[in-house]
């Protein structure tokens, strides 16, 4: 019979903020957790569940590729975070270089965990194992590299979707940037609306402003009731809404209302604004070198996800539901905060033989 053996782990907890606007301020909150031990799943979970946010549990073993672990705040694993990838790997420098880091540039590469509870979802399988990202400590800049796939679906029911964005929303048709302006709203929608992702699905919804986007438009109220829509509407993970900015180049205003994170609004989604630069660019013939990304403005959160060196290569033909799969590859820009870290013990379980 396997021996189980109580032992003492050190544990950092950094708080931090990725995808800050220039001064500083905005941005989306992350929890790292910090340990040159592995810890079991049951730990990193009562870990997660302590945060308000996404966390990362930082895994640094000795003399191998830092190993990242991401949880959404009901202690849920998920395949992939990028604000939460960006704010370890800043974090990283202080392990690569003790002491002051200022003026320093490091570039690291890491390793994601699997998910524990189950195999690899269809996310999962296209999700590269090993990243790179590039980190200025000066301007406290990360940059991500990412190398994954796009997936492109047409939404199945648009009705659905219509009376989700009036229901939960505020959003009327009316609101809606179309790109056709027939008899048949459904088909309007269709020709508009996407399910979009690089990790996971987020529904694209054009608006026709900035102020329908921050002023209009309203977060869910009703948390139980709009994931269960979410899931009716082809399991989409969360609404993406966004509007270009007439007054800047290659730059779009966006909010997130995420299905089921614990928290009706997100400040900044660099997997949704991801998603929307890929959509703008096969879809819509929208290529630009550079893709600004405004989201948080209504929350009081200001945050800025920068996108460049998008490349798109088609790997799957359409399939019956309008869908495509295309590789992707592009760098992700994220100015990164650090707000205060804290040490503690925790008490963690090993089995052996």
């Amino acid at each position: 019979m396997a021996a189980t053996t109580a032992r003492r782990i050190l544990v950092e907890q950094v708080k931090a903020r990725v995808f800050c606007s220039p001064n500083g301020g905005g941005g989306n909150p992350v929890t790292i957790f910090s340990t040159d031990q592995k810890l079991t799943a049951k730990i990193q979970k009562r870990l997660a569940r302590s945060c308000d946010w996404e966390s990362v549990i930082l895994h640094r073993p000795v003399s191998k590729k830092p190993l990242f672990s991401f949880y959404m705040p009901s202690g849920g694993q998920v395949t992939f975070c990028a604000h939460a990838a960006m704010g370890a790997a800043y974090e990283m420098c202080r392990h690569q270089k003790p002491g002051d880091i200022d003026g320093t540039n490091f570039d690291v590469i890491f390793t994601v965990a699997d998910l524990v509870d189950s195999g690899p979802s269809p996310a999962a399988a296209y999700t590269p194992q090993e990243y790179q990202a590039s980190i200025n400590s000066k301007d406290k800049i990360v940059r991500l590299k990412m190398e994954t796939f796009y997936k492109q679906e047409m939404v199945s029911r648009p009705a659905l979707l219509s009376q989700v964005l009036r229901e939960h929303c505020s959003t009327e048709k009316q609101d809606l940037l179309l790109g056709t302006e027939g008899t048949n709203f459904d088909d309007d929608i269709l020709s508009s609306c996407f399910h979009a992702s690089i990790a996971r699905p987020k529904t694209l919804v054009p608006l026709k402003s900035r102020e329908l986007v921050n002023e209009k438009a309203v977060a869910p109220t009703s948390p139980d009731e709009f994931a269960q829509v979410c899931r009716d509407l082809d399991e989409t993970t969360g609404l993406y809404l966004y509007a270009q900015l007439e007054d800047e180049e290659a730059t779009w205003e966006c909010r997130q209302f995420p299905s089921a994170s614990g928290y009706p609004e997100d400040p900044a989604t660099g997997i949704a604004a991801a998603a929307l630069a890929c959509h703008l660019k096969y879809q819509q013939k929208v290529d630009f070198e550079t893709y600004k990304i405004y989201q948080g403005t209504a929350m009081g959160n200001p945050s800025l996800i920068v996108l460049e060196n998008l490349d798109m290569r088609q790997r799957q033909d359409e399939n019956d539901n309008g869908g495509v799969i295309l590789d992707a590859s592009f760098l992700l820009f994220g100015h990164v905060e650090i707000d205060g870290r804290v040490s503690f013990e925790i008490e963690d379980e090993i089995t052996g033989e």
